[in-house]
């Protein structure tokens, strides 16, 4: 269903116009990065994910949603993205989430990368999604 489909952290600047008229003409909830940021980006994914009647969750993480300074490793660098931290907290919630069945690390680019930046961030990522996943789940 696509009412349980939610685009999150959308920068207007990233997307074209068509591709969010799709999305909203399919049902797609789309949650702006402003929006989350105002609300607390990890209490707004918590409230979604508290919401949810979802029995299992596809989280889907695309590293050029990260601000370049941190992720300069993909196709499209954001100027105005998440910081690394933030990603990393997202991750984590994925873990601590028992309904998450596949996490996806997507957009990585290393002839892009600069140091290994970005692919040191995703590989962060899994580890504070794997820290997530080690929790006490009672």
């Amino acid at each position: 269903h696509p009412g349980r489909f939610h685009e999150m952290a959308h920068q207007p600047f990233g997307n074209s116009a068509v591709y969010m008229a799709y999305l909203r003409d399919k049902g797609v909830v789309v949650h702006s990065l402003l929006e989350l940021r105002l609300r607390g980006l990890a209490p707004a994914f918590c409230n979604i994910l508290d919401e949810s009647h979802a029995k299992a969750i596809f989280w889907g993480f695309d590293i050029d949603v990260v601000c370049a300074a941190d992720a300069p490793g993909v196709s499209a660098p954001n100027p105005l993205g998440m910081t690394g931290d933030e990603l990393c907290q997202l991750a984590r919630l994925a873990g601590e989430d028992r309904r998450t069945r596949i996490i996806e690390i997507a957009e990585v680019n290393p002839a892009f990368d600069i140091d290994n930046r970005t692919c040191r961030l995703a590989a962060v990522a899994v580890f504070f999604y794997l820290t997530g996943l080690m929790l006490d789940k009672e």
